[in-house]
């Protein structure tokens, strides 16, 4: 099976537990050094922090722009960027926190508990276990049921991957049910919207360890569109490298205008 989550959701009678054995596995992972790796690595919260908060001064940062729709429970995205933010700038934790609130990050899967300090219910990150903590974690886990597409959540996701003007799919393995839940038939196409409102958009793929002929059936899936399954090429906008190479190479982070010739529109 694909996931842990189509799992899951096939087996609600594993579901407390499932819940409680995630929980546990991924919190007791959490830990400030992971955060910091060689830049050498692919790192790309490092590459995504430079671009994104290339401003010189505090009152220049402007965060809105980008969204973040994930499939992972953890919290390691949200507390980079907090502790990148007050060393970069020297900022208390609160105006940090007030200026972080303008990035939305949406977690299709629930998270490990409240992702931010100061919401309530808060555990500090990579503090140590207790079962109280695993809990409350557990029970901020969520499982979609198979066929399910009326959700909050599940909205707040499409309408911001439908309205982008630039997508990028890193690490992701496009299983099925994660696919249908994003309604990607709809959301996720390079070409989107009708008649006067079509757009064409800058989209970019991960798909390290992908066969050519896996990505054909996501590109079909995502476009509606057959690519001859003859060619030995991966499709458009498919790259078979790492996240920070996806990134670097696509530059898929600048806006339309400052990208390069035969880039974006």
């Amino acid at each position: 099976m694909a996931s842990i989550d189509a799992f899951l959701a096939r087996r609600p009678e594993y579901q407390e537990i499932g819940k409680r054995a995630i929980a546990s596995t991924l919190l007791s992972r959490e830990s400030w050094m992971r955060l910091t790796r060689d830049p050498g690595d692919d790192d790309w919260y490092y590459y995504l922090f430079n671009r994104i908060a290339s401003a010189t001064r505090w009152e220049d940062l402007d965060l809105s722009w980008l969204k973040v729709v994930t499939f992972n429970y953890d919290r390691s995205l949200e507390h980079y960027l907090i502790s990148a933010l007050r060393h970069s700038y020297g900022k208390p934790l609160d105006e940090v926190l007030e200026r972080l609130s303008a990035l939305e990050i949406i977690h299709i899967y629930g998270t490990l508990g409240p992702t931010l300090p100061g919401m309530d219910d808060y555990s500090d990150y990579g503090a140590e276990l207790t079962p109280e903590i695993v809990s409350r974690a557990a029970g901020s886990i969520r499982v979609i049921p198979e066929g399910r597409t009326e959700d909050m959540t599940l909205r707040r996701a499409r309408e911001a991957i439908a309205n982008a003007d630039a997508l990028c799919f890193l690490g992701f393995g496009y299983d099925p049910a994660n696919l249908e839940h994003l309604a990607a038939h709809e959301t996720c196409r390079k070409v989107i919207g009708y008649g006067t409102e079509k757009r064409r958009r800058h989209v970019a793929y991960t798909c390290l360890k992908m066969t050519v002929e896996e990505t054909k059936r996501v590109y079909f899936t995502v476009n509606n569109q057959f690519v001859s399954m003859s060619s030995k090429e991966y499709p458009e906008d498919f790259h078979p490298m790492d996240c920070t190479s996806t990134l670097r190479s696509t530059q898929i982070l600048l806006p339309p205008w400052q990208q390069s010739p035969g880039q974006g529109n």
